[in-house]
């Protein structure tokens, strides 16, 4: 691990865990700062590490020039957090005022338990709904300064997972989700299951004054859990995502059930990566596993390979190689015996319809733009072979990464 890794990782855990060693070394040159920087923004959580560092001594003796321009990023994320919030917060009375019960997923639910809430900034935030509700959410959404950007009718709803929303002040883009986590994949559906019952667990939180409606802790746990495995296992997850489990479970760990969760993780396939959690907790950033029992994880997961791959990957993968979408495919293949190219040939309906918009209303195009797709990528590939040998390089990676990421399966 590199010395800026270190660093970024003690900074982490003393503004946000609130442990470890409070003699950090911090860079000591103009271009370890930059590098400290690019590596805190790469995971969107730069106002963390400003509001840890930005007294120093060490930062005061930066060119003012770039102090500033770093000081006003921390502050514009800060800021635009802040607006999101009331925004969400306007989103969740307007839902309740008109009876559709809701649950906001991850987002301002983990932010409640960083000790700097709004230093914690989200690209968007995310509302779970009964799909039975779509139609009435959307005419007071549309109704309410909201744009659509997915238009679906009582019946095709039931199948989506998701429907995307921006404010048109720009305050909000907004997530309503149908469905915690997705029926994309037998994986996505086999964790659908423990969600099926979803909305018989929550509870009412009180934050900035708003009444708001969240998963119970045993199921924010679990939901966070499959969000993590989901995007782990494609492109990729950033700190962040590991960061709101730990802290999570440092804040809550008395009120989950952990039978229960011991049961979901069994069935989910998800008890290594929990495990890898966990140790990645206790090694890297000095939390105690206080109040998890010692028979819900395995010490000897070791979580090296899965932190490194957060850190150079970034939020979702998107500062690595572009090889890492493909991981996806291959850890299915690893996760459930799927064969990856069938996988690849015939995309899902939601994948291919992100592709061809068409196919969000007429579904029965399906077989049509899989062979149009297959067409398309022919032309791509054929008279480029440049095109050719980077589509190999990144079946290459993706698989490599899959393999390395497999031990975490199960």
């Amino acid at each position: 691990m590199k010395k800026i890794h270190n660093t970024f990782i003690s900074l982490i855990s003393q503004e946000i865990f609130l442990s470890g060693d409070h003699n950090i070394p911090l860079p000591d040159s103009t271009e370890e700062w930059e590098e400290l920087h690019r590596l805190a923004s790469s995971q969107h959580l730069w106002p963390v590490i400003y509001q840890c560092v930005a007294d120093s001594q060490e930062y005061c003796q930066l060119p003012m020039d770039i102090q500033n321009k770093w000081m006003q990023e921390a502050m514009a994320f800060v800021a635009n957090q802040v607006n999101q919030t009331e925004e969400l917060k306007n989103v969740c009375r307007l839902l309740s005022e008109n009876g559709i019960p809701y649950i906001i997923l991850k987002c301002l639910s983990c932010r409640r338990y960083y000790p700097q809430p709004d230093t914690r900034p989200s690209s968007d935030e995310d509302v779970l709904i009964n799909p039975d509700d779509y139609e009435r959410c959307n005419e007071l959404l549309n109704s309410s300064g909201y744009i659509g950007e997915d238009c679906f009718d009582s019946n095709s709803v039931q199948n989506e997972h998701e429907a995307h929303y921006r404010a048109k002040n720009g305050a909000l883009n907004l997530e309503i989700h149908f469905n915690a986590v997705g029926m994309e994949n037998d994986r996505q559906k086999r964790l659908s299951e423990v969600f099926k019952d979803v909305f018989l667990h929550t509870e009412t939180v009180q934050y900035d004054g708003e009444q708001l409606m969240v998963l119970e802790p045993t199921y924010q746990l679990l939901h966070l859990l499959a969000h993590f495995y989901r995007h782990f296992f494609g492109s990729g997850v950033g700190v962040r995502q590991m960061i709101d489990v730990l802290i999570l479970l440092k804040s809550e760990s008395g009120r989950i059930d952990w039978t229960h969760v011991e049961d979901l993780l069994e069935k989910g396939k998800m008890k290594n990566i929990f495990s890898a959690i966990v140790e990645a907790g206790i090694k890297y950033f000095n939390i105690e596993p206080k109040g998890i029992p010692e028979y819900m994880w395995d010490r000897d997961v070791n979580p090296y390979d899965m932190i490194m791959d957060m850190l150079e990957g970034g939020i979702y993968g998107r500062t690595a190689d572009t090889g890492r979408k493909f991981t996806g495919y291959f850890s299915l293949e690893l996760d459930t015996g799927h064969n990856v190219w069938l996988k690849i040939l015939f995309p899902s309906q939601q994948r291919l319809a992100n592709r061809y918009p068409v196919l969000y209303h007429r579904k029965y195009l399906y077989a049509v733009y899989v062979v149009v797709r297959w067409f398309q990528l022919l032309k791509k590939y054929c008279a480029n072979k440049k095109a050719v040998n980077d589509f190999k390089l990144k079946i290459k990676a993706g698989k490599e990464r899959s393999n390395k990421l497999g031990q975490y399966i199960g």
